[in-house]
């Protein structure tokens, strides 16, 4: 046993001068030391100044891309914008012989300006007859309604404010039958007023043909107008039925119509197209 001791002894003897050279080694190590330590010094500071550079990287492409973002957005916003705000737009044809260019119109709908005319009362009744012949809406012949702008006139007017001139325009009118040939027919426009009495009348000294209860058949003017025949017109005459005159039978011949027989005109795209004539 104390010769293992000793040989243990001795080993570690032979080591410990093994790990510790001579004096004359010794400022070797140190230098050697010195410049581990520097070296470390300096890795630790590359380390560092790599982790300073790369936070300063880091917080400069943050921002970066803070303000890459925030442009962005707000060229989004802006685009969205002024998507929303711009005008649907149209592109309107080029005319023949017009240069090739375009223009851009604004398509804004706007509606047509309201008319300043009073609404008619009625609607003016068909411009030809039925299948049956018949031609009148309105019951018994006088049963007309206002129809134009002209006062309380029945029908569509008479021109008693002398605004119908030498062609009468689309209705219905009342009047005399002054003359015809196979294309024309004169006719004598009569005022019908919806007033009990010719003392109502908003002009004085009016020529009265006719009064009623309920209306006053004037005609201040004989003046006739000559308008064209539509070659499919149909003459209407009326019958009594139980005491009121309605529409009756067709004619053909125009002498059953006399110059004083009141009658309704319908005209219709210029021309007459039938003739309701009252009872005899």
């Amino acid at each position: 046993m104390n010769d293992r001791l000793e040989d243990l002894i001795r080993r570690s003897a032979d080591e410990q001068g093994r790990r510790y050279r001579p004096s004359n080694d010794l400022s070797a190590r140190v230098n050697q030391r010195r410049r581990q330590r520097a070296a470390r010094r300096m890795t630790a500071a590359g380390v560092g100044m790599a982790a300073i550079v790369g936070v300063i990287g880091f917080a400069a492409t943050r921002n970066t891309a803070s303000t890459d973002v925030a442009a962005s957005t707000t060229s989004t916003v802006a685009q969205a914008t002024s998507t929303t705000v711009q005008p649907a737009t149209t592109t309107s044809a080029t005319p023949a012989g017009s240069p090739t260019s375009t223009t851009a119109t604004t398509a804004v709908q706007t509606s047509p300006p309201p008319s300043t005319a009073p609404p008619l009362h009625s609607a003016t009744p068909a411009p030809y007859a039925s299948a049956g012949g018949t031609v009148w809406p309105y019951g018994q012949f006088w049963n007309v309604p206002q129809l134009g702008h002209e006062g309380s006139v029945r029908g569509t007017g008479c021109g008693s404010a002398g605004d119908i001139g030498d062609v009468i325009p689309d209705g219905l009118f009342a009047g005399f039958i002054t003359g015809h040939d196979a294309n024309n027919v004169a006719i004598d426009l009569l005022c019908v007023f919806a007033v009990p009495d010719a003392s109502a009348l908003p002009s004085g000294g009016a020529t009265v043909v006719a009064e009623a209860p309920n209306y006053v058949i004037v005609n201040n003017s004989t003046r006739g107008r000559t308008m064209p025949m539509d070659q499919r017109i149909v003459l209407r005459l009326g019958v009594h039925d139980a005491g009121n005159c309605v529409d009756g039978t067709t004619t053909t011949q125009w002498s059953d119509i006399p110059a004083d027989r009141q009658v309704w005109v319908r005209i219709h795209e210029g021309r007459v197209t039938w003739v309701f004539a009252d009872c005899p």
